[in-house]
């Protein structure tokens, strides 16, 4: 193999990992969450107001997802004036590169559930 071909499969290899290692996602969680009002367009961050794992209550989410459509759920939550309750996992690597304000976790939504499944349990 010549020093072209392997240097073309060694950039191609270095790239596949780069995007693998960007799309690790953590364990599954619930979140219950309400969109924020941000004075820019098409802004789906969500403030999480309970979660199943603590460590993102309080934090703000950005909802991604290939099978639901984030825009209506936003917006079927604004006109009932409810929150969301989400199944999904949140993004391993979460690089602000654009530097979105306020930052956020990515969150990859993988469905929607009944809100009161998210509601608190007491203990």
């Amino acid at each position: 193999m010549n020093k072209k071909a392997f240097s073309a499969i060694f950039v191609i290899a270095i790239i596949m990992a780069g995007l693998v290692v960007l799309n690790l996602k953590a364990e599954e969680v619930l979140v219950k969450a309400r969109y924020m009002m941000l004075a820019c367009e098409r802004c789906n961050h969500l403030k999480v107001q309970w979660a199943s794992d603590s460590s993102l209550v309080g934090k703000v989410i950005i909802p991604e997802s290939d099978k639901i459509d984030i825009e209506s759920m936003i917006g079927d939550s604004l006109e009932n004036n409810e929150s969301l309750c989400m199944r999904g996992r949140k993004y391993l690597f979460d690089a602000n590169v654009l530097r979105i304000v306020p930052d956020g976790v990515r969150f990859f939504v993988q469905e929607l559930v009944a809100l009161k499944k998210c509601e608190r349990t007491k203990k």
